[in-house]
């Protein structure tokens, strides 16, 4: 439930907007799904990323977290319009997931198109004011907008939780329509992709692409549905978008040795924050995100990551050491809980309309 978030993550799809606009001003932008959320801190509800943790790959540039749970890219490319009106940004690293490119991911409750500059009907200073007094929400979003510094987030009691259960239940959640039960990646989603990179490069941002970086037990579970056919169409709209616009684009394998291991959650360990792990099958912590900035924009070798540059290797090549990967991940180390993924298969376009079983 709402009150069991960090508190600027209540009702993000009305605070966001007024949390760029009201921050004090950044040149450095990541932008993403809550994916990105953690890729810079542990405590991942804070914007404003700690300027130590940020200083070895963006220097003494303010960094702003701009994640938004469950977004889709026409979505970023509004918030990323609306940061470039209000910030200086420079720089953006986008961490781009599947299924913000398919083409049935929704707004999402609470998205109002009149907070982001740029709407034909964005709002004057009073009307912004105004769109916050929905009584429901009246005191969280107060509290989001002026509270600093923002509180951790809450501590559960490990005893309490069947980290079995929050997983399977975890990868069953994508079987949903708007995730992997009806994925295609339409024209209208690339045109998205597109137009973000064009106006990146209309305001002279340097974009960096990384594809987000997901559990190999989620990455089987989509792969099985359609014998990796969509991870291919994925990965190939990343890559194209990434040579028109000549940026770099990086995808890191679900299989690198860094998520060997049993998955635990936050909650259920108490050195989750000291350790390369998992939160959930979609959500990597911020040791792994470190690792991926530490690639992808410094360039630094990582034993424990299989790295690709999209934008430098065919896909099909990518796609043959996947395979490979996979292939000796699932017959010498297994796959975490494959009894359900075995149990529960994914078929694709199970939840497209019109679809016959």
């Amino acid at each position: 439930s709402n009150k069991d978030l960090p508190r600027n993550i209540t009702n993000e799809r009305v605070t966001l907007a007024h949390n760029i606009r009201l921050s004090e001003q950044f040149e450095v932008l990541l932008l993403g799904s809550s994916r990105v959320r953690r890729i810079l801190t542990s405590g991942g509800g804070i914007r404003l990323a700690d300027k130590q943790v940020a200083a070895p790959f963006f220097g003494e540039r303010r960094v702003f977290n701009a994640a938004l749970a469950g977004t889709n890219i026409y979505q970023m490319r509004r918030v990323f319009e609306h940061a470039l009106y209000y910030h200086p940004v420079q720089e953006l690293v986008l961490l781009l997931d599947d299924v913000m490119l398919n083409s049935n991911r929704l707004l999402g409750s609470g998205w109002n198109e009149y907070n982001y500059f740029g709407s034909p009907n964005y709002q004057t200073s009073l009307e912004r004011a105004l769109s916050l007094a929905d009584v429901s929400m009246l005191k969280a979003s107060a509290g989001i907008l002026l509270a600093d510094p923002l509180p951790a987030t809450p501590v559960i009691d490990s005893r309490l939780l069947d980290v079995k259960n929050i997983w399977e239940t975890a990868i069953g959640e994508f079987s949903r329509r708007d995730l992997y039960g009806c994925f295609e990646i339409g024209e209208e989603p690339r045109g998205e992709l597109d137009r973000i990179l064009a106006l990146a490069k209309q305001n002279d941002v340097r974009v960096t692409l990384i594809a987000s970086f997901i559990h190999p037990s989620l990455f089987e579970y989509f792969y099985r549905s359609d014998e990796g056919k969509g991870v291919r169409v994925f990965l190939s709209a990343m890559r194209d978008a990434a040579l028109r616009h000549n940026v770099p684009a990086w995808f890191f394998s679900p299989f690198s040795p860094v998520t060997l291991g049993t998955p635990r959650t936050s909650h259920a360990s108490a050195d989750f924050l000291e350790k390369s792990d998992y939160s959930d099958p979609g959500h990597a912590n911020h040791k792994i995100g470190i690792k991926l900035l530490e690639r992808a924009l410094k360039g630094t070798e990582q034993s424990d990551l299989l790295s690709y540059r999209l934008d430098k290797q065919s896909v099909e090549d990518v796609l043959k050491a996947i395979a490979l990967q996979r292939q000796i991940r699932v017959h010498k180390e297994g796959i975490p809980f494959a009894e359900f993924l075995a149990s529960h298969p994914l078929v694709a376009g199970q939840n497209c309309p019109g679809h016959r079983s």
